[in-house]
């Protein structure tokens, strides 16, 4: 049985496609990625937090969600801890804030006489 070029055609295109398909994405996300001084690729850490803050008699309202996302250097143990304890006590701040901001406009609103809902 002879070979069918257009079988053959369509297999080599198929083989191509693959090929094409099989680039590693890590490859692809490392090209992306940040580096250090050296060329390493930073370690990504990423920390969310949310509240609910009681404002009425049953009633709540949501803060945050707050996502501190940030890249540092491989290093040390206790460097990459420190570095995430920090981003995880950036989040947790700035939740806070928000937390407090919130509070004190619900008490200037009942100190007013307004709806706090």
């Amino acid at each position: 049985m002879a070979d069918n070029p257009v079988t053959m055609a369509n297999a080599q295109r198929k083989i191509a496609h693959n090929s094409e398909d099989r680039s590693n994405p890590l490859d692809q996300l490392r090209q992306g990625w940040p580096r250090d001084a050296f060329g390493q690729p930073l370690l990504m850490f990423s920390y969310s937090t949310a509240d609910v803050v009681p404002t009425v008699q049953y009633g709540n309202a949501s803060v945050g969600p707050a996502t501190v996302t940030a890249f540092v250097p491989d290093g040390p143990d206790e460097h990459v801890l420190e570095e995430m304890r920090r981003i995880r006590e950036l989040a947790k701040k700035i939740v806070s804030e928000d937390r407090e901001i919130l509070q004190n406009e619900m008490k200037a609103r009942a100190a007013a006489g307004l709806p706090t809902r």
